[in-house]
């Protein structure tokens, strides 16, 4: 797992900027915590840490995302279906089915920008999104726009956080408030596959 402040400490908005366009746009195999290290450069940014600024922090996110999502979309493009029939892993397979059903049921820009905000699809999404031939115009728009909402909500999350609570409080209340949020998620999936 990756130390976030470490990061930050060592190499600032430039970790920001690689950890994001590797999440992005490279299929490693692994998942990284592009979206806690946006929140965590946040909570340091107004702790007035490591020389952060917000909005160095926000940008060099927000290209990171944005450029890496096109990398892995002409990948996708340029390997297709062969790549994806090669993938392995539960998560990972039922990452691209989620994507899938996602361009299926709402449309290329609705399952772009949606699935910038969901955890492991997102990693996926560009890939999906090329092999399966979404018009590189519609997706470059929809995942840049959206890019730049996650980035921003992120980092300013944290920012705002940090700026009202001490930063280790900041990282625990925003640890405890999503742990919350994944056991709800959980609960509200176990509910809904019980019925139906």
């Amino acid at each position: 797992m990756i130390d976030a402040h470490a990061l930050l400490a060592t190499f600032g908005t430039l970790g920001v900027f690689v950890v994001l366009f590797l999440e992005s746009g490279t299929l490693l195999g692994v998942v990284l915590p592009g979206g806690g290290v946006l929140f965590t450069a946040g909570v340091l940014c107004a702790a007035g840490e490591h020389g952060l600024h917000p909005v160095w922090v926000l940008l060099s996110g927000a290209g990171g995302t944005v450029l890496g999502m096109e990398t892995s979309y002409w990948i996708g493009r340029r390997t297709g279906p062969a790549l994806i029939a090669r993938l392995k892993g539960q998560r990972v397979v039922s990452a691209v089915a989620a994507a899938r059903e996602l361009l299926d049921r709402h449309g290329p820009v609705v399952a772009v920008v949606a699935a910038r905000f969901v955890p492991v699809v997102r990693t996926l999404s560009g890939r999906v999104a090329g092999a399966l031939g979404v018009p590189a115009a519609v997706f470059t728009v929809a995942q840049s726009a959206a890019g730049l909402v996650w980035a921003a909500t992120l980092t300013l999350s944290g920012y705002f956080l940090g700026g009202v609570l001490p930063g280790g409080e900041a990282l625990l209340v925003a640890l405890g408030a999503l742990l919350a949020l994944t056991a709800g998620v959980s609960a509200y999936r176990r509910r809904k596959a019980a019925r139906g």
